[in-house]
């Protein structure tokens, strides 16, 4: 019984481990200056068999406001759901 109790107690403390490192990655990933922040969506176009999507971004740690053209070709997992919701935030972004 005691035994039980010992090795779910090192079970749980390898998963608390675990999701601290998983987290502390996240964090140092979306600090860098390669991540976006997708503010506004200002275009979608159907290109041959592409979407262009113009978007207004702004740039991980300098938080730096720029203008970024998006190309969407299939491939993409879910990519039809993947272009209702840029389509769904351009919707969102021009109700403000």
């Amino acid at each position: 019984m005691g035994a039980a109790i010992l090795k779910k107690g090192e079970q749980d403390r390898q998963r608390d481990q675990q999701l601290l490192i998983h987290d502390s990655y996240l964090h140092t990933q979306l600090n860098k200056n390669n991540c976006w922040k997708i503010l506004e969506i200002e275009d979608i176009v159907s290109k041959k068999d592409c979407y262009r999507i113009r978007c207004l971004i702004e740039k991980g740690r300098s938080r730096k406001k720029c203008r970024k053209t998006l190309y969407l070709r299939p491939g993409y997992n879910n990519y039809d759901q993947l272009i209702r919701c840029f389509e769904y935030l351009r919707v969102c972004s021009k109700k403000k």
